[in-house]
């Protein structure tokens, strides 16, 4: 992340919504409250939900969303960018993944009570042979 960027932080899923008019509509354009619990799809089938979002406070982006992974042992919280998700499907309440439960089980953990810093993000990015985003290109 560049200096002087703002922070990024989580985002509560209380956010208040308004009723937009026929011609405001993008059909692709949620709430986080909305798509907050939707179910999250791997390639081998359903891993959790999402739980949370991490975000910048100056721009509104959307840098992560926390998924709680779900199975017979462990359940922890991961981070999936948004431009790691393949599709949603509005009407079924599911994101879907290009990656495996397993490669995203074993993902670099996430957790609230500490700061989704550069170091961290390289991390994760590094672990899924992800490109980095381009602010981190100098």
């Amino acid at each position: 992340m560049e200096s002087g960027a703002a922070p990024l932080r989580r985002e509560h899923s209380s956010a208040s919504t308004r009723t937009l008019d026929e011609d405001e509509v993008d059909p692709h354009l949620r709430s986080v409250a909305e798509v907050t619990g939707y179910a999250v799809a791997a390639l081998d089938g359903d891993l959790g939900k999402i739980r949370d979002f991490i975000m910048n406070e100056a721009s509104w982006q959307i840098h992560f969303a926390v998924v709680q992974t779900c199975g017979w042992f462990t359940s922890r919280k991961v981070l999936i960018a948004p431009g790691w998700i393949k599709s949603v499907s509005w009407a079924d309440r599911h994101v879907h993944l290009n990656m495996s439960r397993e490669e995203i089980r074993s993902s670099p953990p996430f957790n609230p009570s500490e700061p989704v810093n550069h170091s961290y993000e390289e991390k994760l990015y590094d672990y899924y042979g992800r490109p980095r985003p381009r602010m981190w290109t100098p």
